[in-house]
């Protein structure tokens, strides 16, 4: 079987590579690249009576990319994987944006958010796959 990559893996890897190829620039302000990894096991994966224990894994990469002081652009991706429930396995992509209008010499405070999120599981659980997107402002 040939791996395949679905519509929220490619909008992940295309951001990924804009994020790249925009830090180059010499107008932004800033870039910030965070990763992490982490193994524990727990004791009611899914939440009901059976008491399914399993042991997982993940690994979460986020990059935040300055264009000016009041805009923060994130994309972050992680995969978890399950030791003894390998169809729990997924992926999850997000882009977000939060930006500030005003300066800090303002006495009001303002600030717009906005994410496109997405994530898939293996087959035997992909009914629980979700794509959404959200803007806020407050």
């Amino acid at each position: 079987m040939r791996p395949t990559i679905t519509s929220a893996g490619s909008v992940t890897v295309a951001a990924f590579i804009l994020i790249f190829a925009l830090s180059a620039s010499p107008l932004w302000a800033g870039i910030a690249i965070e990763y992490s990894s982490s193994a524990s096991n727990i004791d009611n994966l899914l939440g009901d009576s059976n008491k399914v224990y399993d042991a997982y894994s993940s690994e979460n990469l986020v990059f935040k990319a300055y264009p000016f002081s009041s805009l923060e652009v994130k994309l972050s991706g992680d995969l978890s994987h399950y030791m003894d429930t390998p169809g729990l396995d997924n992926k999850g992509g997000n882009l977000s944006f939060t930006y500030i209008p005003l300066g800090e010499e303002s006495p009001l405070s303002l600030y717009l958010t906005g994410a496109l999120s997405g994530r898939t599981y293996r087959v035997d659980y992909s009914i629980l796959d979700n794509n959404y997107a959200e803007v806020t402002a407050a």
